[in-house]
This record gives C-alpha cells, sequence and structure tokens, in this order.
C-alpha cells in the first residue's frame, strides 16, 4: 500500500471516528465499510465495527458485542506476541507498543460492559494489568480505564485499592493537571477533539479527582480529611448539586441528619425529566431516614426515588426515538457534559433500579412485611446476584415470613378469641373453629 494511499485511509478514519461521536451512524458505518474493503478483517477495524453496531442497537446488543471483544482481544494478543518474538528493532517495538494501546482499549470497553451487568470482579481483572503500566497509554484512555477501576474498587468496598488508584492517577499526571487546566480555565474550552478523537479534557479530570478523593475519605470515615476535600470541591465547583450532595454525604457520616436533610432540600430541582437529580434526592432522604430508623418513611422515599429513575430512563430512550419510533440515526455520542446542577446524564450508568429495589426490600423487611420484600430482593438480585447481602435477606425474608405463619397457626388453635369483663367475672368468646369442633354429632341424637 502506498503512502497517500495509507494517508486517504488515515483520514478516512478520523472522519468515521468524528462523525461517530456526532451521532452520524450511518456515515461513520459508510465510511468503516469503505476502509475494511481495502484493509479486511483487520482487529481494531473489527472492533470499531461491532461497538457501531452496539450503539446503533441502543446498547441491547451487549453479549454480541462482549464476544466481538473477546475474540478481537484474542487476535490483538497474538499480534504482540509475534512483533515481539520477530525482532527487537525500533520499528517492532513501535508496533508492539501501538497493538498493546489497542488491547487495552478492547479491554476497557470489556470492562465496561461487565461493570454495567454489576460483574466487578471480572472489570478489575480486565483493569488491573493497564493500570500497572498507565504511562504506556494515551492519557484520554488512562483517566477513563483509571476511574473505572475506581469504580469498581468503590462498587466492591474496597477503599484502600480506590484511594490508590487515585493518588496514582493524581501523581502521573500532576503536570497536566496543574498546567492543562489552568489553560482550559483561560480558554473556556471543553474536550478537544484531536484527529477526530476526544482528548482529555483536564479541567474536567481536576474535578473527578477531587471529588473522587472526597468521597473515598468519606467512605474510609476520614472525616478531617473529607471536610477539607468537601471544601475544595465546594471551592472548585461552585456549590452546584454534586458539592451539595457531598456536603450532605459529609453531614450525614457525622450523624447530623437534620443538617443532611436541609443541604438536599437546598439542591435546585432539575426542570429536564430525564435527569436523574431527582431519584438521587430522595434516595438519599431515604437512606437518612433509615438511619433514623423512620422505616416506613425511609420504604416511601425509595419509592419516589424508584418511580423518578424509569422516568428518567424512559425520557432518555424516547430521545433516542424519532417519530414513527424508529431509532434515530443521529443523536449525540459525543463527550457529555454535566447539566446544570453537576449531574451526569448518561442514563444507562444512572440506571440504580436493583439497588433502589433492596434499598425498599430492607425497608419492608424491618417494617414486618417480608413478603413484599421478599419480591423486592428477588428484584434486586437481577443485577446484584453477586452481592451476598440480597441472598443473605432473602432468607431472612423466608425465616420471617415463616415465623409469621407459624404464630398465626398458634394463634389459630388457642380457643380463646377475646375476653370482655362483665359482672362478677369474664365472658370468654370462643373462636369460630373451636365451636364447630364442639358442636354435636347429628348421626347420634334421636337414636
Amino acid at each position: 500500500m502506498t503512502k497517500e494511499e495509507e494517508h486517504a485511509l488515515q483520514k478516512l478514519a478520523s472522519s468515521a471516528a468524528s462523525r461517530f461521536y456526532k451521532g452520524e451512524l450511518q456515515e461513520a458505518a459508510e465510511a468503516l465499510q469503505k476502509i475494511k474493503e481495502k484493509k479486511g478483517e483487520e482487529p481494531k477495524l473489527v472492533h470499531n465495527v461491532a461497538l457501531l453496531d452496539f450503539v446503533k442497537s441502543g446498547f441491547r446488543r451487549g453479549d454480541r458485542f462482549l464476544q466481538t471483544l473477546t475474540k478481537v482481544k484474542a487476535d490483538l494478543q497474538e499480534r504482540v506476541r509475534k512483533a515481539s518474538v520477530d525482532s527487537v528493532d525500533g520499528d517492532s517495538k513501535e508496533i508492539e507498543f501501538a497493538v498493546e494501546h489497542d488491547v487495552a482499549i478492547a479491554m476497557y470497553n470489556e470492562a465496561l460492559l461487565f461493570y454495567q451487568k454489576r460483574l466487578y470482579g471480572k472489570a478489575i481483572e480486565n483493569l488491573e494489568p493497564h493500570f500497572q503500566s498507565l504511562e504506556a497509554l494515551e492519557e484520554s484512555v488512562a483517566t477513563k480505564l483509571s476511574f473505572l477501576l475506581y469504580e469498581c474498587y468503590m462498587n466492591t468496598k474496597d477503599d484502600q485499592k480506590a484511594n490508590e488508584v487515585i493518588q496514582k492517577l493524581a501523581k502521573t499526571y500532576a503536570l497536566q493537571l496543574s498546567e492543562r487546566a489552568e489553560e482550559g480555565d483561560q480558554n473556556g474550552d471543553g474536550q478537544e477533539m484531536e484527529g477526530g478523537f476526544p482528548q482529555a479534557d483536564w479541567t474536567a479530570v481536576k474535578t473527578m479527582l477531587m471529588y473522587a478523593k472526597a468521597r473515598v475519605h468519606l467512605w474510609m470515615s476520614q472525616l478531617k480529611s473529607s471536610k477539607k476535600d468537601v471544601k475544595a470541591v465546594v471551592a472548585l465547583t461552585s456549590s452546584n448539586s454534586s458539592s451539595v450532595f457531598l456536603k450532605a454525604h459529609l453531614e450525614y457520616s457525622k450523624g447530623n441528619f437534620r443538617k443532611a436533610m436541609k443541604l438536599l432540600s437546598s439542591c435546585q430541582q432539575p426542570t429536564s425529566v430525564e435527569s436523574p437529580l431527582p431519584s438521587l434526592f430522595y434516595n438519599n432522604m431515604g437512606c437518612i431516614h433509615f438511619r433514623l430508623k423512620k422505616h416506613n418513611a425511609a420504604a416511601f422515599y425509595f419509592s419516589r426515588a424508584l418511580k423518578h429513575n424509569d422516568e428518567s430512563l424512559r425520557a432518555a430512550s424516547s430521545q433516542m426515538m424519532d417519530g414513527s419510533g424508529k431509532r434515530k440515526e443521529k443523536f449525540s455520542l459525543g463527550p457529555k457534559k454535566s447539566d446544570a446542577n453537576g449531574v451526569n446524564v448518561l442514563p444507562r450508568q444512572n440506571n440504580k433500579k436493583c439497588e433502589m429495589s433492596y434499598n425498599i426490600g430492607l425497608q419492608l423487611l424491618l417494617s414486618g412485611k417480608p413478603e413484599l420484600a421478599f419480591d423486592c430482593f428477588r428484584e434486586a438480585s437481577n443485577l446484584m446476584y453477586s452481592d451476598p447481602r440480597v441472598w443473605i435477606r432473602t432468607a431472612e425474608c423466608c425465616i420471617a415470613a415463616q415465623a409469621m405463619h407459624v404464630a398465626e397457626r398458634e394463634e389459630r388453635l388457642q380457643p380463646v378469641a377475646k375476653t370482655v369483663k362483665a359482672r362478677g367475672g369474664q365472658v370468654l368468646f370462643l373462636r369460630p373453629a373451636v365451636q364447630e369442633h364442639f358442636k354435636p354429632d347429628r348421626r347420634y341424637l334421636g337414636g
């Protein structure tokens, strides 16, 4: 292939990527098809075609995309092995580095699918090897990979490793965070596109790092450090809803539940239906009432949170449909910023239906309604099946329901239904079942 042809293919690939991030999926597919005619079944190209197909399906063909990623990853790893065996010159090392980077992207996408399925252990297995060699990756890929690994550790309650991820990310890109974040503030630019691909927005990365640092310190119950981190986040984000929620979490950790409720109530409610803010607000209010041992009120707030969660998902899905009910050919896939309240508006990431169902079930169980709680825990087990708490609570529902049935049966066997005070003593009322038992048998009457 001549240099002119390679340059034309690179230009076509850059155009396909740019159109993909703009949401022009059909045009991106046509560009990829032209590249495929020239290059054939190249692993990187197969990955991009599969990713485009996954997006065009409305993110519903996850299993098919996962199978393709597994095959692509194996092919790329085989190329790395061959490149390292064939020779040790500079060109070979350069090819090996490029292929390793493509492997990291494929494994990141695979880990993201595992994360959405709540398979955090598998996601961590994919991310940890590449996190050890973070400097070898592109900055945008490295930051995304690090934050995903951090979220996986937070969801598995491994706050120590989550803290190590944040510290290493801050140390590795300390220069970029100090210099480029200031440049971004001066220029007022968001995330840039270079060659059709999104580059790291260091102002946003710095904000996310501060927020993640505050979260992990709250989880580790380091309240003094958390207070300092929360102040830094508030100063950096101008008191948007994310920082207010963080302040409320700090007061919640201190046991100042009334103050936490006051802070949550001060959040400005969004006008858009697809915003996740109402569901987060009601979920947090439910957690506070749970700590106050007001289980019925907590169940009410969790139910409201679940309702708003479903509404926001339906609204987000309808934005991807046209008037005839078909999926739109164009919708924004580029890097989304937070809304006016500072909350990220990615619908699939904000779907917390299973967690909220678990919260409702726990309140119903504590309120003495184990059968209703059992249904909630079954709903939660659809995605939280690897969480032992779900199965422990489900077992507790079965035990509590059985205990209630035994108590009811023993109560029915008691001959006296109630007693009423009367002159000279008490009047006993027998249960209907007992009265029926003591009725005379008419077969022996008048015989």
